[in-house]
């Protein structure tokens, strides 16, 4: 009531108005506190009234307003309705699309083969455009093989395949064109362009050696040129062997340059008349002083300077008759005096060794012959002397005896001969002398000597026999054998052996 009074009243600047002023604004924040804690408890009950609704909603009627599936308890029914249900996938559907794919994936790994292939042989040197138009192809097949289009990625990939297949036909003709701008450009001195065409050549095939030849031929031109260039001023100076050493350098880089072997002929024709004085007066010279090689030497040099000329030949020959003569009379002088040493053999292998160089020398055909039977009855003399045990053969003690016979009518034999004739002579009576031998048993055991038969069973015997290996046998009833073998030699003294059978067989 105070606060309306307040705003009835004029406002006169009196003690009064002053004081009931302050009565007001007390009165209006008392008033303004109590409204805002009113407003507080109503929200808080306005919220746990709802809350509360909520929860009875939940708890009480939820439960009830839910319906509960209906469960199939007759199984025909439930296949039934299954068997309605349309199916997401389709096998065939997606056989087919299987079988594409992998007609496609064929398709393409021959793609991939294809490109690696011309990749390999630097096709983009020689057919860039063509290939990059079939990969583009195959990039669209790729296109529609991810988006499953396979119909269309299999025509796409085979486009790409016979695109690549038709480049691949064109090796050859790539080959050939290439080669022969190459070659062109060689032969016109072009070093550079002759090198980029034979390097593509040899890149589309590799396996062919005429570009590669050519190739390396190009690679040295300019040296090759620069040594003719070279060669020439040399050869205007005079200078021709320095010329020639150029020309030379040159063809030994390139064998088949032309210019240079133009430039080689030339110089050669210009030095060769020179140098062919010279060759031939060194070679007669050495023939002079019986240097047969340096004088044939000298006169083949002369002979390659001027082959026009037949007086090299007739000096090569010349040198080569006095060395062929006088090779054969150092070996026939060799050969006689080793036939007064009795080395047969050696004098031998002289003797052909002059008939090597004249077949038609008669001493040393006789003198080979004759050095060849000594040789031969001095070897087969050695081999009676140093095995006279072979003589108890009866055919080995025949030809012995020939071999002896034919010894003694060799007239003026020799001292070493001799001694082998008389040694032989030995032998040979040796090999016919009875040799006494003494043969120990037990009276128990039978002897029996393979070459002579059963000598029967004693304690002591004496035999003569000849020369030679007897194998003795000693055998008795339940003992085991004893085998011997009995050697006796030309001459010998004192051979006593003795055979017992001493061990006893046991059964079982």
């Amino acid at each position: 009531m105070a606060h309306n009074e307040i705003q009835n009243k004029d406002n006169a600047p009196s003690k009064s108005n002053v004081l009931n002023s302050d009565v007001v604004t007390k009165n209006t924040q008392i008033a303004s506190s109590s409204n805002h804690h009113f407003t507080i408890n109503k929200f808080y009950i306005v919220s746990f009234i709802v809350l509360g609704f909520i929860l009875f909603f939940v708890i009480f009627y939820l439960p009830q307003s839910v319906v509960q599936p209906k469960l199939e308890s007759d199984s025909k029914v439930f296949m039934a309705k299954e068997m309605r249900k349309p199916i997401d996938e389709s096998p065939w559907h997606q056989a087919q699309l299987a079988k594409h794919r992998k007609t496609s994936q064929q398709i393409l790994a021959n793609v991939l083969e294809k490109q690696s292939h011309l990749e390999n042989l630097h096709i983009e040197l020689w057919a860039k455009n063509e290939f990059k138009s079939a990969l583009e192809i195959a990039q669209k097949g790729d296109l529609s093989y991810r988006s499953q289009e396979f119909d269309t990625a299999i025509s796409l990939y085979t486009e790409t395949l016979q695109a690549l297949i038709t480049i691949e036909n064109k090796i050859p003709e790539m080959y050939k064109k290439y080669l022969a701008i190459g070659n062109n450009a060689l032969d016109n001195s072009n070093s550079s362009i002759a090198i980029d065409n034979l390097k593509i050549a040899m890149y589309i095939l590799p396996d062919k050696i005429e570009a590669q030849e050519q190739y390396d031929r190009a690679l040295v031109l300019d040296k090759v040129l620069s040594f003719a260039k070279n060669g020439k001023a040399l050869m205007h100076d005079q200078k021709f062997e320095a010329a020639k050493d150029m020309f030379t350098q040159a063809l030994s880089l390139d064998k088949q340059s032309p210019i240079n072997k133009e430039l080689l002929s030339e110089v050669n024709t210009k030095i060769k008349n020179r140098n062919y004085s010279k060759a031939m007066s060194q070679g007669y010279i050495n023939l002079n002083n019986k240097k047969y090689d340096l004088a044939v030497k000298y006169f083949t040099s002369a002979k390659k300077i001027n082959s026009e000329s037949g007086d090299p030949q007739n000096a090569i020959n010349q040198a080569k008759n006095e060395k062929t003569q006088s090779k054969i009379l150092v070996y026939l002088s060799q050969a006689k005096n080793l036939e007064l040493q009795q080395a047969w053999h050696t004098a031998n292998q002289k003797y052909q060794n002059a008939l090597s160089l004249d077949p038609s020398l008669i001493d040393a055909r006789i003198g080979k012959m004759r050095t060849a039977a000594k040789n031969k009855l001095k070897l087969e003399m050695q081999a009676i002397i140093e095995n006279p045990m072979r003589l108890s053969n009866n055919n080995v003690y025949l030809e012995a005896k020939s071999t002896y016979i034919k010894a003694t009518k060799i007239k003026s034999p020799g001292s070493h001969l001799k001694k082998q004739i008389s040694l032989v002579k030995l032998a040979l009576k040796q090999s016919t002398s009875d040799i006494k031998i003494q043969i120990m048993s037990d009276d128990l055991t039978t002897i029996t000597i393979y070459q002579i038969g059963n000598i029967g069973h004693f304690t002591n015997k004496q035999l003569t026999l000849k020369p030679g290996e007897y194998t003795i046998i000693g055998s008795r009833n339940g003992y085991r054998d004893v085998r011997k073998i009995l050697t006796i030699k030309p001459g010998s003294q004192n051979n006593v052996i003795s055979l017992k059978c001493n061990e006893k067989i046991t059964n079982g």
